[in-house]
């Protein structure tokens, strides 16, 4: 039986120094010495900025534009939903993906909660922030 060998980085018995040697860049002069601007006789008037008119909020996303987000759900829940993906991937009714399954069960939330707390009309864009950190109400 051998002995174990001693693990060594690479490069450990080099005989050169690997601390960093940077040098500070300095600009060359230019070549030619730059002409001094003439100044004008008389200042040309400078137009008046105008903001831009406010809008009432900003324009929405295209509505096929994909945004990636992390979502925390139970590992026991991901399971089986990327079992049900799996079993039913090519069968009529069935998510090709994980992402369609997600993405067709949000539509359907959406739709349900459309339906039962804003008279069956779709939500509006939300085109402010979130609240970040822990939900109100958990401990």
């Amino acid at each position: 039986m051998t002995s174990p060998r001693e693990r060594r980085r690479p490069g450990a018995g080099t005989p050169f120094v690997l601390t960093p040697n940077v040098e500070a860049i300095v600009p060359a002069a230019p070549a030619e010495p730059q002409p001094e601007p003439q100044p004008a006789t008389k200042p040309a008037p400078t137009p008046e900025l105008v903001p831009p008119a406010p809008t009432e909020r900003p324009a929405a996303p295209e509505p096929r534009t994909k945004v990636a987000r992390t979502f925390q759900i139970p590992s026991t829940l991901l399971g089986e939903a990327q079992t049900a993906v799996l079993r039913t991937a090519g069968q009529e009714g069935g998510h090709s993906s994980l992402n369609a399954l997600v993405e067709n069960a949000m539509i359907r939330e959406l739709q349900r909660l459309a339906q039962e707390f804003n008279d069956g009309q779709p939500f509006p864009v939300h085109t402010g922030s979130f609240r970040t950190g822990r939900p109100i109400g958990t401990n």
